[in-house]
């Protein structure tokens, strides 16, 4: 019985890392433009699926193949993980410029209503071009489980955990520094 309260302690503070990275970029979004973006789910997905196609791309494999078992290298999930940000970045601008500029400072939520309305046309594009299917990515620090007491503890769980609380920390520290300086 404790073992399966610790077990799902370790897995929800995993997940929960995850969340919080999600809710973090709800807030900044907010506190730097005083916007709402209600597509920003969306661009999670998206940038997910971005950087499997990367992956995709550099193992010369195409879209949609199953990754189980392919071993990958540190410069090709570096590789990735930048591409995906400046693609997300691009369409971050996109959503700035088509979404939100058109209608800032005007009364109403048009703005909101706006971002809705490019989230849905990002989960489309991204239906229309991955598929509903869920896709398993290859773990960056490989996918063995470690045990403690008795819990088992995947090194992406504990990765993402660790991730999450140093963006938290240093975005923590960074509106500290904002307030007092």
């Amino acid at each position: 019985m404790l073992i399966a309260l610790l077990q799902a302690v370790a897995s929800g503070l995993a997940v929960g890392g995850a969340y919080a990275l999600i809710a973090l970029g709800f807030s900044i979004t907010f506190t730097t433009t005083k916007t709402l973006n209600f597509s920003h789910g969306d661009f999670v997905s998206v940038g997910s699926f971005v950087g499997v196609t990367v992956l995709w791309l550099l193992l010369g494999k195409p879209i949609n193949a199953p990754l189980v078992g392919v071993t990958l290298s540190v410069w090709q999930q570096l590789l990735a993980a930048v591409v995906t940000v400046v693609v997300i970045g691009l369409i971050g601008v996109m959503l700035y410029f088509l979404a939100v500029k058109p209608f800032a400072g005007k009364p109403g939520m048009s703005w909101v209503m706006s971002t809705i309305g490019f989230g849905i046309i990002l989960t489309s594009i991204g239906l229309a071009v991955w598929g509903p299917s869920q896709i398993v990515v290859p773990s960056p620090v490989g996918d063995d489980v470690i045990r403690i007491a008795g819990v088992g503890i995947r090194p992406q769980e504990i990765l993402m955990f660790v991730v999450a609380i140093v963006v938290m920390a240093r975005a923590r520290l960074g509106d500290a520094e904002n307030h007092h300086g």
